[in-house]
């Protein structure tokens, strides 16, 4: 679809607010008033469409009116704004754009956000929690089920899900640890996907709590195991595998238990060769100190990484020749929404933009946005805060480009501990919030975002409490943001 040059956001597919109701006016430029602004439903089954009584002439401008009438639709719980082609693919429109009429009549129809929803079918069970992790590259969404019980309490799963002509589908049997499967591996603890490799956390498998991380890779018969990762020093309680990333010939893996003082924390990273994956360096903190938690999150983006870290905020590594180095200061803030045991919770990075969230113990939280300059990496604008007491805004973020998505999971707009997730764009004005996203069956316990991820046009948010196949059996929701 193409989007009118006057936008002033430049987004896409037209996200907007859908309560604007912006008063339209004309702007005559010959004597001719003889057309009309028709809005269309375009299939809404409730409300009604705006009515637009002004007649314009030829090269008139009327201002886009808003969902001034409510409308809505089934299985699509969210106005974006209108199009000149009922199927999105004309020239779009958000409430207050500038519309020039052009010698006839313009009508414009309704745009709506589907909702997908993922689950674990005929396999999902009570307490499962699938999507308490997930990650999206291309046409592949994975998902981890570190509470599946099928080899013992707690031993883990993973499904992988492929974008087809058709939607979402299952692609292959679901993924376990095979052989080594055993009751309290946590498998699915963590997971990341690009291209055709995938990897996913195991951060109890061996008893003493070192971890591994499987490495998958798509096959013709499917997705096959390649290698199990584990640390070459092998610290006793290390949490090897509580996060993992993979891009291109680089995986990393966090390990927050062990290092430099009791969860100090340590990453490491392995290397892709003809050999197989190799593990090539092991990266600390070199500030860091007991209960920093370095490795809770690790994201890579081509040739740039960062590291979060529980009590300290997050660091940012390049690739050189020599090897991953520190890319700057360490990254942390002012912490404005207050001092009661501010923790920082997750970091994710796209190209010369990094976000990291954070939290009190009250569960209030925020998002903070840094952005890389000639010299050092700089705060891009003030804090995103949403107002509400304990919706633990911040937990999970993720960033693409000039997006953002931010999860709370504890919001209560659809009951208690229903949750939200929230998409962010940087515009002319900075960071600000595009839309709120809530299922269109949320409930009160379904904790929707407490994790989320997004692609080119896709957010992906996690909904561990969802009851399709039982309390807490899980699932995964999918909108087109763009």
């Amino acid at each position: 679809m193409t989007k009118k040059p006057t936008h002033a956001l430049g987004l896409r597919c037209g996200i907007a607010f859908a309560a604007f109701a912006i008063a339209l006016t004309g702007c005559s430029s010959s004597g001719e008033t003889d057309f009309r602004v028709r809005y269309e439903g375009n299939e809404a089954d409730g409300g009604t469409a705006p009515v637009d009584e002004t007649l314009y002439g030829d090269g008139d401008i009327a201002t886009v009116l808003g969902n001034t009438g409510d409308l809505s639709r089934a299985g699509f719980p969210f106005f974006v704004g209108w199009n000149t082609e009922p199927d999105g693919s004309g020239t779009e429109y958000l409430p207050g754009d500038p519309l020039e009429i052009r010698g006839s009549d313009a009508t414009l129809y309704a745009l709506w956000i589907p909702e997908t929803k993922l689950n674990a079918g005929v396999n999902g069970a009570e307490g499962d929690a699938f999507g308490e992790t997930l990650a999206i590259s291309g046409d592949h969404l994975i998902v981890g089920v570190n509470k599946d019980d099928d080899a013992g309490d707690l031993s883990g799963s993973a499904y992988v899900f492929r974008r087809g002509p058709d939607g979402w589908v299952q692609e292959g049997n679901k993924l376990t640890a095979g052989a080594d499967a055993a009751a309290k591996d946590r498998f699915g603890y963590s997971v990341a996907i690009d291209g055709d490799y995938a990897i996913v956390g195991a951060i109890e498998e061996t008893g003493d709590r070192p971890g591994s991380a499987y490495v998958f890779r798509r096959r013709t018969n499917g997705w096959v195991r390649e290698t199990k990762l584990s640390a070459t020093d092998d610290d006793t309680f290390s949490d090897f595998g509580v996060s993992v990333a993979i891009d291109g010939d680089y995986a990393m893996v966090g390990a927050w238990g062990d290092a430099m003082g009791t969860s100090s924390g340590s990453v490491y990273v392995f290397e892709r060769t003809d050999s197989g994956w190799m593990q090539v360096e092991r990266l600390v903190a070199e500030d860091g100190a007991e209960y920093d938690y370095f490795g809770v999150s690790v994201a890579i983006d081509g040739d740039q990484a960062v590291v979060g870290a529980t009590y300290a905020g997050a660091y940012a590594y390049r690739r050189e020749s020599a090897g991953w180095v520190r890319d700057g200061s360490k990254l942390a803030t002012d912490l404005v929404i207050s001092a009661n045991d501010y923790v920082y919770t997750e970091a994710a990075i796209s190209g010369d933009r990094i976000i990291l969230g954070a939290r009190n113990d009250d569960g209030d939280g925020g998002a903070y946005f840094f952005e890389r300059s000639s010299e050092d990496w700089v705060p891009d604008g003030d804090e995103i805060t949403i107002q509400g007491e304990g919706n633990w805004f911040g937990r999970r973020v993720a960033i693409l480009d000039d997006y953002a998505v931010v999860g709370a999971f504890r919001d209560e707009s659809r009951g208690s501990g229903a949750g939200a997730a929230y998409l962010l764009h940087r515009g002319t004005s900075g960071w600000e919030q595009q839309l709120k996203f809530t299922a269109t069956d949320t409930a009160e316990g379904d904790w929707l975002g407490i994790y989320l991820a997004l692609d080119d046009t896709h957010i992906v948010v996690g909904a561990l409490g969802d009851d399709d196949a039982g309390s807490g059996s899980g699932s995964v929701y999918l909108w087109r943001y763009r």
